[in-house]
């Protein structure tokens, strides 16, 4: 019996980390399924056989793509190779939309049966794309609850499996040591959490540092973590951590932060604050599981922020504010993220008991919306079933009428 084949695409940390997620568990369904793809080391680490380590070349940004542009290229053009010489049963995108709604093209070009799993963003910058993805794909699977209605508006299949962040957080055990020491230790700990991508920590931590002197100012017994998903955003932190001090130093501060560095640790850094300093993105969602207060910061080239401006259309950047469809938190963008304006925010939400209670309660209202635990198991059954039917059905049938537009 021909074992199935499956090309899973992820270009980014996090759909590196999901996309491993879901290849366990379609494992566990199905063990003699064949998967190979384009990811990070998450995904390599799940025994996938990697074409490239897309995940690495991750960016932010409209302008910064044109730095990699050529990289990402030939990337492309060799996946679509890969997916011409060996035809898999199907192929799995994983958000990442520049790169992967162009292979969804190519691969309905070339007759393989597509899925695609935490779909762009469409919501947010271009509703338009949704009847074209219905014309390239079979299926979507969706993690977020508002996006069902989008994609059935469509006449596309979707199944929405909840978040897989919430499998994540739940399987990774907080380092009971290290949460015990940083709780012995006393004073007010405030969490940073400046991105998972090099060009977001050096846009964002130079600034939350800055906010940091401010706050250590009115806060002088205060202790600031910055959390760093690897190795690599360790180093750059570090130097970044550096520079800032050699300039205190110069200054001749005479009291200087306590700041301090935390590789693998974000769940802890988290845990252990009582506010957190967090880049738009994932890390708002991960910091509203926890119930904790936080400044969402977001800053980009000024070209990527132009372009930015022209095509968002959702009143809020975070996460945890899309969700809720109202600010529960303050977001400070572009040139409105200011160090005193961020400080300033930190400490209302560290001496206002009432707004923490608010803010707390909307946050428990978020974290429900995130859906049940088992996303990733959901999702994986969702491949499964596809991979079992012998032809494409009626549904494919339907999304290839979709009409343009």
């Amino acid at each position: 019996m021909k074992k199935h084949t499956i090309f899973i695409v992820a270009g980014e940390p996090s759909g590196d980390l999901h996309g491993a997620n879901l290849a366990r568990e379609i494992r566990r369904i199905q063990p003699g399924v064949v998967i190979q793809g384009v990811g990070g080391e998450k995904m390599s680490a799940t025994g996938i056989e990697l074409r490239h380590d897309l995940a690495k070349e991750a960016i932010m940004g409209f302008t910064e793509v044109l730095k990699k542009f050529g990289r990402i290229r030939a990337i492309f053009r060799d996946t679509v190779k890969f997916l011409e010489e060996n035809r898999p049963d199907l192929l799995i995108l994983i958000d990442y939309p520049g790169f992967n709604l162009r292979l969804a093209e190519q691969a309905k070009r070339l007759g393989i049966r597509t899925v695609y799993y935490i779909c762009p963003q469409v919501w947010a910058w271009g509703k338009r794309r949704v009847g074209h993805i219905a014309r390239l794909v079979e299926k979507v699977i969706v993690i977020l609850d508002f996006e069902k209605s989008i994609y059935e508006g469509v006449g596309l299949s979707v199944e929405f499996v909840g978040h897989p962040l919430i499998d994540h957080i739940q399987r990774t055990p907080l380092d009971q040591d290290y949460t015990a020491e940083h709780e012995t230790a006393g004073g007010v700990v405030l969490g940073l959490l400046p991105g998972s991508r090099p060009q977001e920590v050096r846009r964002h931590l130079p600034v939350m540092l800055r906010s940091v002197e401010l706050l250590h100012q009115e806060l002088p017994e205060s202790r600031f973590l910055v959390a760093c998903p690897n190795e690599q955003i360790d180093l750059l932190a570090r130097r970044v951590l550096d520079k800032w001090r050699d300039r205190q130093t110069r200054r001749k501060q005479q009291s200087l932060p306590h700041v301090e560095i935390a590789c693998g640790k974000t769940y802890e850094v988290i845990e252990l604050s009582s506010a957190c300093l967090v880049a738009s993105g994932t890390a708002t969602l991960e910091t509203a599981y926890f119930l904790k207060p936080m400044v969402v910061i977001y800053m980009t080239s000024f070209g990527s922020w132009l372009l930015a401006r022209s095509i968002i259309e959702v009143e809020h950047i975070a996460m945890v504010n899309i969700f809720a469809g109202k600010r529960v938190v303050p977001e400070f963008i572009q040139f409105g993220a200011r160090p005193e304006r961020i400080a300033a925010e930190v400490l209302d939400l560290l001496r206002n008991d009432q707004r923490r209670a608010d803010i707390e309660r909307d946050l428990r209202e978020v974290k429900e919306r995130l859906g049940r635990p088992g996303a990733s198991e959901r999702a994986a059954r969702a491949v499964v079933d596809i991979l079992e039917r012998p032809t494409a059905g009626p549904e494919a049938d339907l999304c290839r009428a979709v009409p343009a537009g």
